[in-house]
């Protein structure tokens, strides 16, 4: 029972989207603030910032996936920087495009994702409603 109190606790929290948007911000400055109190730079690697970006992707879409890719790769880099990283043309270019190819492409799938069921909800309420009579001894 309580599991079920929370489940719908939380899909009645996250169902606003400014929900999600103020607990990927707090998830992007959590992690920041973890890389910066390592000592090393690889205890927390940039995947550490890329469900952040992903939850804002999928729930906003391409455009903000992006912006939150490249924001997330510029809050990697301030810790890897600090901390006396190596930080290569091939690092950076590799890394960005990690980055932005996973906000990009949840963004992109977020968006369909809400078209498809845009789509079913308006096929499933456009269907005739239809009566029938079950009798016994002839069936439907």
């Amino acid at each position: 029972m309580l599991i079920r109190r929370a489940r719908g606790l939380a899909s009645r929290f996250f169902a606003d989207r400014r929900a999600v948007l103020v607990v990927s911000a707090l998830g992007l400055v959590a992690t920041l603030v973890v890389a910066l109190l390592s000592k090393d730079s690889q205890a927390v690697g940039s995947a550490m910032f890329l469900p952040w970006v992903a939850s804002l992707a999928v729930e906003f879409g391409v455009t903000v996936g992006s912006v939150a890719a490249v924001l997330a790769f510029a809050l990697f880099l301030l810790p890897a920087s600090e901390q006396g990283s190596t930080l290569t043309v091939a690092f950076v270019v590799g890394r960005l495009a990690s980055f932005v190819l996973i906000g990009a492409g949840v963004g992109v799938l977020g968006t369909r994702l809400r078209a498809s069921e845009i789509k079913n909800r308006r096929l499933v309420e456009e269907l005739p409603l239809a009566v029938y009579v079950e009798s016994e001894e002839q069936g439907l």
